[in-house]
């Protein structure tokens, strides 16, 4: 039987090979000169003593042509990693404290309400979603997050009576903006 192991860490707080990227193309450019010096041996070797013929090199040098076009765009790739890299390393200098976020966020939900869904969509907002037992607790929870220290400017997306439900719930959806320096002060 086949088990299937967790990982709970998330994929950018894994620890991971650092390769200087400096080194990286200059590997690939001397991989491919050696690659083609003993390509360019092999060949002269064989033709010296083996009488290859023409057509032979003529596939030989479209093959190392397909290879220099696939260690090029492999560079162009690399070059593109490279900028995600930065790009990554720019958005974590600014990350938030999610636990100081959580923490508040368990503290000002008022009883009776039940968040369902929450969204992080790569902005500085949240969408939290969510069911209360009645209107006037959605009401609480939109002025306790307004008071609080990370939420204020929360606004309401959408609120419906479930009717099909017994005891009645209110479905909500509030779009709340998340403050990165109160957040614990990412740098």
């Amino acid at each position: 039987m086949l088990k299937k192991r967790l990982n709970f860490i998330p994929r950018e707080l894994r620890p991971k090979l650092e390769i200087p990227l400096e080194i990286i193309p200059v590997t690939l450019f001397v991989m491919g000169v050696v690659f083609i010096a003993a390509n360019a041996v092999t060949v002269h070797f064989d033709t010296k003593h083996t009488g290859l013929k023409l057509e032979t090199l003529k596939v030989q040098n479209e093959e190392l042509s397909r290879d220099i076009q696939v260690l090029t765009e492999q560079n162009k790739k690399m070059d593109e990693n490279a900028e995600t890299l930065n790009t990554l390393q720019k958005v974590l200098s600014r990350k938030n404290y999610w636990s100081e976020i959580f923490k508040e966020l368990s503290i000002l939900i008022p009883k009776g309400i039940w968040l369902t869904n929450f969204t992080n969509s790569g902005t500085e907002r949240i969408v939290l979603k969510g069911e209360s037992a009645t209107p006037e607790g959605v009401a609480r929870f939109l002025r306790a997050l307004e008071g609080s220290q990370h939420f204020s400017g929360a606004r309401m997306i959408s609120s419906e009576k479930e009717s099909e439900i017994v005891p009645t719930r209110y479905k909500f959806e509030l779009s709340v903006p998340v403050s990165i320096s109160a957040a614990g002060g990412g740098s």
